[in-house]
């Protein structure tokens, strides 16, 4: 019996996709097959999102339901904290904030707020018409605040996965852009949860050099291990925790001057295989791992 590449997406009501997930399954000679999908939605999902099942290169779809998203209880991740209340929303506040720059031209504001005790991120790519309409904000003392005034220039890497971890960001030893053949790198790389993980996840790291078409792969050095030397799965990830992750890779012997080399990242189950996904439609949408080519 041939494979069928199934998907379920979760559709808001303004038409977007918040949240998919996409199998291949295999079905059994006779009988019912089984299969399992798992959704996250992506930050700035609200309301009532509708389950769509369909099977790749079909356009039919069947509906299976909805889902209704509320705000959450654990306070979000920020390296920008910062407390400024919204008047006309009392007591709704922001509590910081984070840009993303890991694609390159495409930089993104994530918001954070809080309204008593459930938190949301909003994420803003448009921000200059966002920042343009922002309602004042009001300092600790009441002063009004305009948003604009009180976000840095965009830097940095802020990219959502699944179960709270967010990455921040990765060094590299040298530029991987001026690398010799057969040179050690160390691709460190910047986590922080949320909340406690409780599965046991493995860090993915690959370098990959290309051929001249800039697609093709012409040699990789794959690096996967479990953070912090092997102590998360032991201690697991506690709320608010921070990870820096070495993971050690070597150009090959044929690499070329001027060759086109990135990174690549990617999280997975140490016991499913089962990827981690990466809630950044933007990245997703060009790449099936988080880009380290942009690093800071």
């Amino acid at each position: 019996t041939p494979s069928v590449s199934f998907f379920v997406h979760a559709i808001g009501e303004d038409g977007r996709l918040y949240a998919q997930d996409d199998l291949t399954v295999t079905p059994q000679q006779s009988g019912i097959t089984l299969t399992q999908f798992r959704l996250t939605p992506r930050p700035g999902a609200q309301g009532t999102l509708h389950l769509q099942l369909g099977i790749a290169g079909v356009e039919e779809r069947i509906t299976l339901g909805q889902v209704q998203i509320t705000p959450t209880r654990w306070r979000p991740i920020t390296q920008n904290p910062l407390t400024l209340y919204q008047p006309d929303q009392w007591p709704r506040k922001l509590i910081g904030y984070d840009w993303d720059t890991t694609l390159p031209q495409q930089p993104r504001l994530y918001l954070h707020w809080q309204t008593g005790t459930h938190f949301y991120t909003q994420p803003v790519d448009d921000t200059a018409v966002y920042l343009e309409n922002a309602p004042l904000l009001a300092g600790p003392w009441g002063t009004g605040v305009t948003l604009a005034n009180q976000l840095g220039t965009p830097k940095g890497h802020y990219v959502p996965l699944g179960q709270g971890i967010v990455w921040l960001g990765s060094e590299s030893s040298a530029k991987i852009t001026a690398v010799a053949p057969e040179q050690s790198l160390t691709l460190t790389q910047h986590f922080a949860s949320s909340r406690p993980i409780l599965t046991d996840q493995v860090v993915s790291v690959r370098l990959i050099g290309y051929e001249a078409d800039g697609f093709s792969w012409a040699w990789w050095d794959l690096a996967d291990g479990i953070p912090a030397m092997g102590a998360v799965p032991t201690l697991k990830w506690l709320g608010g925790t921070a990870v820096r992750d070495p993971h050690f890779v070597t150009t090959s012997a044929q690499t070329k001057s001027g060759q086109q080399i990135d990174g690549a990242l990617t999280l997975y189950d140490a016991f499913t295989n089962r990827r981690l996904p990466i809630l950044d439609e933007r990245i997703t949408a060009q790449y099936p791992w988080v880009p380290l080519m942009n690093h800071d």
